[in-house]
């Protein structure tokens, strides 16, 4: 059983840690988790790094805990002291970067500290030090507790789903839901290669999208014929092969056998007519979404908080696993909720 650590972002932390608890769920069991702050430490009998700054778009880095100290001053003290060639070797180049987290609790730390710690692990491995392109990233990581040395892992997904933003893609529709809520929905949804991924209000396909790449075989329904035909150029810029778009109405949908469904629902005010017809709407499918998803799926839906999607999933008895509500603008709050079937 090793430790492992994980850093989320600062933009919607709860959504991040929502999601990152659920891609771990994915492949291994967790003991004696817990955040402090943004940062997530647990331990696992399987290394589940990759698969977190692989899939996750809330994770900054992830990695495994070399060391745990109580303080700065003790790794100043028994850093020399670690079995350092347990971790990198004399062929190997390396890179020290330090994160502080303790700075409102008045911990201060200058550039000498990955110094020094770079110092020692090249006199003790002697392996190269290469700041630009290093084969083993040390992250010293200072929390109000206490400091960890890590083999960390920088996420390159988030880079990737920015230029996924719904501007960039083949086809652009205001609505579009943006790649990393997308991504961030697909996950807490558990989605996985080759499973079956529906959503009935698919618009420009942007969940779809996020899904396809994960390596899901998508269907998207949706009333408007000039939103499928941009789903369409999008999902081909991905994957020609593997989606299918139906135009039609999510009230009465005839599809089964799907493992997940993630969608975005249209909605407005609660006040407006619109608003109003938007409920019904939302009611509508989640009373047929159990006939739609097969045994072991799931569902995550997101709505405008003023809809009341929790509330609809309760008296429906549907088994709620995760709700999350995030901040859009002043206007609007995005309440995510996932069911299991």
């Amino acid at each position: 059983m090793n430790t492992y650590y994980s850093i989320i972002v600062g933009e919607n932390v709860e959504l991040g840690k929502a999601e990152l608890e659920t891609l771990i769920s994915i492949q291994t069991s967790v003991h004696d988790s817990k955040w402090v702050g943004r940062v997530f430490l647990f331990n696992a009998p399987i290394d589940p790094t990759d698969l977190i700054v692989n899939r996750a778009a809330y994770v900054r880095e992830a990695g495994e805990v070399i060391c745990m100290f109580d303080s700065i001053e003790e790794l100043y003290r028994e850093m020399e002291n670690i079995a350092l060639d347990d971790w990198i070797d004399s062929t190997q180049s390396f890179s020290v970067r330090h994160v502080n987290f303790a700075k409102d609790y008045g911990v201060s730390i200058g550039p000498n500290l990955s110094r020094f710690v770079g110092r020692v692990i090249k006199d003790r491995t002697g392996a190269r030090v290469d700041l630009e392109s290093s084969d083993i990233k040390i992250q010293v990581v200072i929390m109000p507790d206490n400091v960890i040395l890590c083999k960390s892992k920088i996420s390159r997904l988030r880079g990737e789903l920015i230029k996924r933003t719904p501007g960039r893609k083949p086809w652009f529709h205001p609505s579009m839901m943006n790649s990393i809520v997308a991504r961030s929905m697909c996950n807490l949804a558990r989605i996985m290669t080759g499973e079956t991924v529906l959503d009935p209000f698919c618009g420009g396909g942007g969940i779809l999208c996020e899904a396809a790449i994960i390596g899901a075989k998508t269907i998207g329904i949706d009333l408007s014929w000039r939103f499928l035909q941009g789903a369409e150029a999008n999902l081909k810029d991905i994957d020609p092969s593997r989606f299918t778009l139906i135009q039609s109405d999510a009230r009465h949908m005839q599809i089964i056998g799907c493992d997940h469904i993630v969608t975005d629902p249209p909605y407005g005010r609660v006040s407006s007519t619109r608003g109003e017809r938007a409920i019904k709407l939302l009611w509508n499918f989640l009373t047929l979404s159990p006939n739609v998803v097969s045994k072991g799926g799931t569902l995550c839906v997101s709505a405008s908080s003023e809809m009341g999607v929790s509330d609809m999933i309760d008296s429906l008895g549907f088994r709620r696993v995760c709700r999350v509500k995030i901040r859009v603008h002043s206007g609007l709050t995005r309440e995510i909720v996932v069911v299991e079937f």
